[in-house]
């Protein structure tokens, strides 16, 4: 929580039109939401984006502020906006940052894109796009928590559904989702793969088809019902991806039977699709995803031992370009 004395002055630098950074801006909001001060939030706001069309505020004057969600290029907290059936979710981004432009472009698309899938998601009412910032308002819907000892089932579930109910496409999205940018900077720092293993991890994966994926479904953003939410990082991407993190849940929820069990797992993978690639791509691709996510979300593992011996494994077999 910040000091009176730089609340203070960063009210002052908004007052002022000065710029503040993301990080400042985020920490007085949050100041300000402990206060339960929503019209002082929204003047902040407005200070800071001037061409944010915060109106749809004034026709939703029952607002509570929610501390769920971890999204590093949205304003937090996030807020409920109305009562009973008419309840909103506010979730607004930073305008020029890959999370909002995946968001319009799938709530652009997503009739068609998930067409063939049984997933349910929250509808979006509107999209207020600002110079700065662009505030989505969501149906707030009453999530409920995926049953406990089914996690992982659920989360397969909804992940074979998504790759199942999608169509092929040629050109891959460029992605900046902060977990693979984060699992590939510390491979990399820690020299994980030579730069031949890695030529090799990237020929296999240029092979693999493209689908829209979700890039983040862990237990936070599956429901029960087959509900997901937080598309912030989905787009089009070579099939591996999500069950790259389907793996790492495998690993979080049967962290006791995962290395004698995870090859069976990335074979039930493989038996679901409907696809006419080969096996050896496709576990090389998932294999290489699993250690990324896992490097991306863990930055200690006390399990160390285990996990290099898989990752010693894993690169003997690409060097005799065998995975079986």
């Amino acid at each position: 929580m910040l000091s009176k004395i730089k609340k203070t002055g960063l009210f002052l630098k908004l007052l002022m039109k000065y710029d503040i950074s993301p990080t400042d801006l985020n920490d007085l909001l949050r100041t300000i939401s402990i206060q339960k001060q929503h019209p002082l939030f929204e003047f902040c706001l407005s200070r800071a984006d001037y061409t944010l069309d915060l109106s749809y505020c004034k026709s939703h004057p029952s607002k509570e502020f929610i501390y769920a969600g971890r999204g590093h290029h949205t304003i937090k907290p996030y807020r409920i906006l109305g009562e009973r059936k008419k309840r909103l979710f506010e979730k607004i981004f930073y305008t020029d940052s890959q999370d909002a432009r995946a968001n319009i472009a799938f709530y652009e698309n997503h009739k068609e894109w998930l067409k063939n899938t049984d997933i349910t998601i929250p509808r979006c009412k509107d999209i207020i796009i600002g110079e700065k910032f662009t505030a989505f308002l969501f149906e707030y819907l009453d999530l409920q928590p995926l049953y406990s000892g089914r996690e992982y089932q659920s989360l397969k579930k909804a992940t074979f559904s998504l790759c199942k109910g999608t169509e092929r496409r040629k050109v891959a999205d460029h992605t900046s989702y902060e977990k693979i940018v984060d699992g590939q900077a510390r491979i990399k720092k820690l020299k994980i793969f030579s730069r031949q293993e890695m030529a090799i991890i990237k020929e296999y994966r240029k092979t693999m088809p493209v689908y829209f994926q979700h890039l983040d479904l862990k237990e936070e953003n599956v429901f029960n019902g087959n509900v997901v939410v937080d598309w912030d990082n989905a787009g089009w991407h070579p099939m591996g991806m999500d069950f790259g993190r389907l793996l790492l849940s495998f690993y979080i929820f049967h962290k006791e039977q995962f290395y004698d069990k995870y090859l069976e797992e990335i074979y039930s993978f493989y038996d679901y699709i409907e696809d006419d690639i080969p096996f050896k791509p496709f576990h090389h691709t998932v294999l290489y995803y699993f250690i990324v996510f896992f490097y991306g979300h863990f930055c200690e593992n006390n399990e160390t031992k285990k996990f290099m011996n898989l990752i010693d494994t894993y690169k003997k077999k690409l060097s005799e370009n065998r995975l079986v």
